[in-house]
């Protein structure tokens, strides 16, 4: 009898254990969780592609994901998020570029919406909207070239060697599906 309580404590403590994780329901970890998607009712699915990281020659950082949703055509905007990381706190962004051997999609109208102090370096983050269209194409090369025209940076960006292995990956399982 003192067993049975021991397990009958032990089972109830596992249950409730288990019980209190938190899930968030309907998402889907995708392509070894380069990406995140979920159904979004009559819109589609939702996907959250995770941030690419990008590196000049001046030591700055700069890191991008993309937020979109997609149902049977391409017809809606990406939201494009994009940290820079410098010394400088960085408040206007005039331009941004992104150029493949193929492509070039740019967008004038970056809104600035937030700005982070860790260790010594600021991280200052924008956000704009580009069309999915465009989006789709610069992921059929791994070779991007981001420019940025900032008040404190004007560099080139270039992916790492790790973002560029995660955009080919992205090209062949997620991307490729949104081509016709």
């Amino acid at each position: 009898m003192k067993n049975f309580k021991i397990y009958f404590i032990l089972i109830c403590t596992v249950i409730l254990l288990c019980s209190c994780m938190g899930v968030r329901p309907g998402s889907r970890k995708g392509a070894s969780s380069l990406y995140e998607s979920f159904y979004a009712g009559e819109e589609g699915m939702q996907y959250f592609i995770k941030p690419l990281e990008f590196k000049d020659n001046n030591k700055n950082k700069l890191l991008v994901d993309f937020t979109f949703r997609y149902k049977k055509e391409i017809k809606d905007s990406v939201i494009v998020n994009i940290s820079v990381i410098s010394e400088n706190l960085i408040r206007e962004f005039n331009a941004l570029k992104i150029t493949t051997k193929d492509n070039i999609v740019s967008a004038d109208t970056l809104n600035f919406f937030l700005s982070q102090i860790h260790n010594e370096d600021i991280t200052s983050r924008f956000t704009t909207n580009i069309f999915l269209g465009d989006i789709v194409d610069i992921f059929e090369s791994s070779d991007w070239v981001i420019n940025i025209d900032t008040n404190y940076i004007k560099s080139e960006f270039y992916p790492t060697n790790k973002t560029k292995k995660i955009i080919k990956r992205l090209n062949q399982n997620l991307f490729i599906l949104f081509r016709h």
